[in-house]
């Protein structure tokens, strides 16, 4: 388990040691972070003439902290004390909403960033999860793969520090009142109430999510639709991108006459 050393003459920079080396941490801030995943969870005062001996490797700073490079603009998650992980400017949203840490390059020379996140799932020992506004939502086992991407495994410390909850979420997420789906990467937005309940079962109910990760999934059609003035079901298929035989078929219909206020099952 690494330490937080300080030298007994305060105004040095904190130091990381653990695993053999010593890596000076960025600034106040990161050593901060860094605290909890640390023995005891408070700094070490070393004397003056111990740290000397030290020699000092490349800065670091705490896993799960999300940093912009003042050069490139490139975004990474710090993935435990060696990885950096690119990440889109959506993907950087779900795990922090807070103004991005500016570091540059030379910072992040202790860093292997040649990998990247694709999205916000990710697996923590024998779990999968879905960070949503910095928080780690517990997948269900049996429903994990009905998300999108393959999920990342995350370094031992960057899990400790995320701090992942016992949240779950299965294929059914909520936002305000409007109820979703999930089929294969995709929203399916479910239209009532009744047709949630009906479509739940004894499955995980929906769990809140932040309209941010709504909008980064693409949708379905929803769970069906209300005839108005002037359909036909041939516009109907057509605005669903589904065909007249689908809609008569899960609908029963012996006729492609609709009627207002009718409520079609779509595909």
């Amino acid at each position: 388990t690494p330490l937080v050393v300080r030298d007994s003459n305060t105004s040095k920079t904190s130091i990381l040691v653990g695993g053999l080396k010593a890596r000076p941490i960025l600034d106040n801030a990161e050593a901060s972070k860094l605290l909890p995943l640390t023995t005891g969870g408070i700094a070490q005062i070393w004397p003056s003439y111990v740290i000397d001996q030290l020699t000092l490797g490349d800065k670091v700073l705490a896993p799960a902290s999300v940093v912009k490079v003042q050069e490139s603009g490139n975004i990474y998650l710090i993935d435990g004390f060696a990885k950096g992980l690119r990440l889109s400017p959506a993907t950087a949203l779900a795990f922090t909403k807070s103004k991005l840490k500016v570091v540059t390059r030379a910072d992040l020379v202790g860093y292997n960033t040649t990998s990247s996140l694709d999205w916000q799932k990710i697996a923590c020992g024998a779990n999968t999860y879905l960070i949503d506004g910095g928080v780690p939502l517990l997948l269900d086992a049996a429903t994990a793969s009905q998300w999108p991407k393959t999920a990342k495994t995350l370094d031992e410390k960057t899990c400790q520090k995320l701090q992942p909850t016992t949240t779950r979420v299965g294929i059914f997420v909520a936002n305000g009142s409007q109820k979703y789906k999930v089929i294969q990467g995709k929203l399916k937005p479910i239209r009532t109430n009744a047709e949630y309940t009906a479509l739940l079962g004894n499955q995980t109910p929906a769990a809140l999510v932040s309209a941010e990760l709504i909008e980064s999934m693409p949708k379905l059609n929803p769970t069906s639709y209300v005839v108005v003035a002037k359909d036909t079901l041939y516009k109907v298929a057509i605005k669903f991108k589904t065909t007249r035989a689908k809609l008569r078929s899960l609908n029963s219909l012996s006729t492609d006459v609709l009627q207002r206020g009718q409520v079609l099952i779509l595909p």
